[in-house]
């Protein structure tokens, strides 16, 4: 079953040469565990948060995934193309989705509605939880849907939507046990297609 967030993002490849790259640091064990939310269905639409109140983990109760936790930020010169405002899509993927479209899976994501990236300087925090822990690395891309063409059942991004990109690729974070890291992600580039 194709995730509701495996968007078409193979076409990034051919203009993502000379973006810039996320910057993921690993974060220290949640300090707290307690609760549990339910497994993210990559048949199902992302989970949603207000920017101003992001998701949070919880933790759960066997303490058996991880937390993906960090900023989507505006850097450098790239600006939005429809304002600013909108909703930010991201996504963590068991391989790349920009090189590998076809065989990419979610395994988590959520939506931040009403994201303000109007400032060069924006950043709005995300949370994704209930992540499988793996040796082998993930794939993460955010994307600002700011002219508001993405649906939720499907959601890509369009010309002018700021993408994360890690030159070639989406940018790479290891969860390889059950605790929280930290990933900020970085809007890169404006689709040019």
């Amino acid at each position: 079953m194709r995730s509701a967030l495996a968007f078409p993002l193979a076409t990034l490849a051919l203009v993502a040469l000379g973006c810039g790259s996320a910057d993921a640091t690993t974060g220290s064990p949640a300090t707290t565990d307690a609760g549990s939310s339910p497994a993210v269905d990559a048949g199902t639409a992302p989970t949603t948060s207000d920017a101003a109140t992001p998701t949070t983990d919880a933790g759960n109760a066997t303490g058996t995934t991880a937390t993906l936790t960090g900023k989507v930020k505006r850097v450098g010169t790239t600006s939005p193309s429809a304002g600013g405002k909108g909703p930010i899509y991201v996504a963590v993927f068991d391989s790349d989705p920009v090189t590998n479209r076809q065989n990419a899976r979610s395994v988590g994501n959520v939506l931040i509605n009403d994201a303000d990236m109007t400032s060069a300087t924006a950043a709005v925090d995300y949370t994704i939880t209930n992540l499988p822990p793996r040796s082998q690395q993930y794939f993460v891309i955010a994307f600002l849907d700011d002219n508001k063409t993405a649906t939720t059942a499907t959601p890509a991004p369009d010309r002018g939507d700021l993408v994360s990109m890690d030159g070639f690729s989406a940018p790479k974070v290891t969860l390889a046990t059950a605790t929280t890291v930290t990933l900020d992600l970085n809007l890169t580039m404006a689709l040019p297609f």
